[in-house]
């Protein structure tokens, strides 16, 4: 999966923010990595509002722990093909039979000891070059 990534973000993030992955449904958008507000009503507006469904989590190999966001969508909404297809090279392969990813979806990093955000990990970044 090549995916090409514009970095929106700060060179330093704001507080209270973490530099996260938002890879949009629309194959002709870039995925982007932004600075976003550590919070969930953050979160779900970045991803266009609404009820976020439950994240998918889990850790990297080399360690670090991740987070796939996403809303709680309808059947109608267009599947995120990239999205589905990050999630099962991150071993949710579960996806390959159930459920796929609609809509939008935010990547960050996880806090080893808490559900915390932090920055997405640089493992997550380099499975989309």
């Amino acid at each position: 999966m090549s995916m090409v990534l514009a970095d929106r973000t700060a060179v330093l993030s704001p507080p209270g923010s973490v530099r996260a992955l938002l890879i949009p449904v629309e194959q002709a958008e870039l995925a982007m990595l932004i600075d976003v507000e550590s919070r969930s009503a953050s979160i779900s507006s970045t991803l266009g509002g609404g009820l976020l469904a439950d994240p998918l989590t889990g850790s990297t190999p080399d360690g670090p722990r991740y987070c796939l966001y996403r809303l709680d969508t309808a059947p109608e909404v267009p599947e995120n093909v990239r999205a589905t297809s990050l999630a099962i090279r991150l071993g949710h392969l579960l996806l390959l039979d159930q459920v796929r990813l609609r809509g939008a979806v935010l990547v960050t990093g996880l806090h080893p000891g808490s559900d915390d955000d932090l920055d997405v990990p640089r493992y997550v970044l380099e499975l989309l070059g």
